[in-house]
């Protein structure tokens, strides 16, 4: 719990509560969870939380808690820390200055920027609500405003503990990768691993490819080089060596058509005798 009195952070994990829990006469759904995972304060809609007295279990909060002062967000939280500074005894107490921060979504599959959730008169918007980027493009829509799906394939982008309503604004600075705890620690190296591994298998690929590539250049590079020589032959030929194999062929040829000739002349020559 936070000592008021002295100065002190604490940080939290917000989320919503397994049950209402009624104080008062008030219904409380969402709670701030330290380190140690006990309630620190609680809240009805996830943006103004009221300090409980003492940190406490979740199970043990009913009507007889003590609620302190206020902590109010701009946003739907889902983890930061919560600064109490000394302040003036003001006679019946302590008064307290609150500071917050807090990061206001999980699971986010949004490229890093800057986005306003608009409401259902926006001409792109067939839900409750749109998230618009810095340059007016709606890239997400919501029927409840705390699951985010985007506009064209309908996956999931964006998971809220809390609701967001119009003129709400989220800053995404950084995607997948939390080392807060050892549990997103561990997240973060298998994603990272994945990632890696997905790199090499890449690159493994780039390399098959580039291979084949080197041995197809290399196989025309020898063509290139056998078409060269044979041009190389064609234009340094013999032309007398030529000629006269040339002119051996062509006596040879009509030799052996006149050969063939007094062949067939052979037969008429026979029935001539014996006519």
């Amino acid at each position: 719990a936070l000592d008021i009195g002295a100065e002190q952070t604490e940080k939290f994990t917000a989320r919503q509560l397994s049950k209402s829990v009624t104080i008062g006469s008030t219904d409380y759904n969402y709670g701030l969870f330290n380190e140690d995972g006990d309630v620190i304060a609680i809240s009805e809609d996830g943006t103004s939380y009221r300090i409980l007295d003492a940190a406490v279990s979740e199970s043990t909060l009913n009507e007889n808690t003590n609620l302190n002062d206020a902590i109010d967000f701009a946003d739907p939280v889902i983890s930061g820390s919560v600064t109490a500074v000394a302040g003036t005894d003001g006679g019946s107490g302590y008064t307290v200055d609150l500071t917050a921060t807090a990061t206001v979504s999980e699971d986010v599959q949004l490229d890093v920027g800057e986005y306003t959730v608009v409401d259902d008169t926006h001409d792109d918007i067939d839900s409750g609500f749109g998230l618009v980027d810095a340059e007016g493009n709606v890239v997400a829509v919501s029927d409840d405003g705390a699951t985010w799906t985007d506009i064209n394939t309908g996956d999931t982008v964006l998971t809220l503990s809390t609701q967001l309503a119009a003129d709400n604004e989220i800053n995404v600075v950084e995607k997948g990768i939390d080392v807060s705890t050892a549990e997103a620690a561990d997240t973060a190296i298998t994603t990272i691993q994945s990632a890696l591994d997905t790199v090499s298998s890449e690159r493994s690929k780039l390399g098959a490819l580039q291979n084949r590539l080197d041995h197809t250049i290399a196989n025309l590079s020898v063509a290139a080089e056998n078409l060269s020589a044979a041009e190389s032959r064609i234009r340094d030929v013999d032309m007398a060596s030529e000629m006269m194999e040339f002119t051996k062929n062509q006596i040879l040829s009509q030799a052996g058509t006149a050969m063939l000739a007094q062949a067939n002349l052979k037969p008429q020559t026979i029935l001539q005798l014996l006519a």
